[in-house]
């Protein structure tokens, strides 16, 4: 037997189910994945990707480091340093 509150197959609630004071304090946030590089460093490529996201993305409120890599050039130094990263930002009402 199914829940009638849920629509089969994808797990979405429908309806609210949710008394209104609870309401009050549910908030929903969005994870979005970049990726960022700098020549300098891991600390410098996190900081320019956040600082580019925050141009055109209101209200980020955390960052997850998934990956880090390095880019090598021909004579095997470091040409760029790679990072991808999940930001998390609350979606408005």
């Amino acid at each position: 037997m199914t829940d009638p509150k849920r629509r089969p197959g994808d797990g979405t609630l429908v309806g609210n189910i949710l008394s209104p004071e609870r309401r009050r304090y549910v908030s929903v946030a969005k994870v979005i994945e970049i990726t960022s590089t700098s020549p300098g460093s891991f600390d410098d490529a996190i900081r320019k990707g956040i600082a580019k996201a925050q141009k055109t993305i209101d209200g980020i409120r955390g960052a997850w480091i998934s990956e880090q890599k390095v880019v090598l050039s021909d004579d095997g130094t470091i040409k760029h340093f790679r990072v991808d990263m999940k930001l998390t930002f609350l979606l408005e009402d």
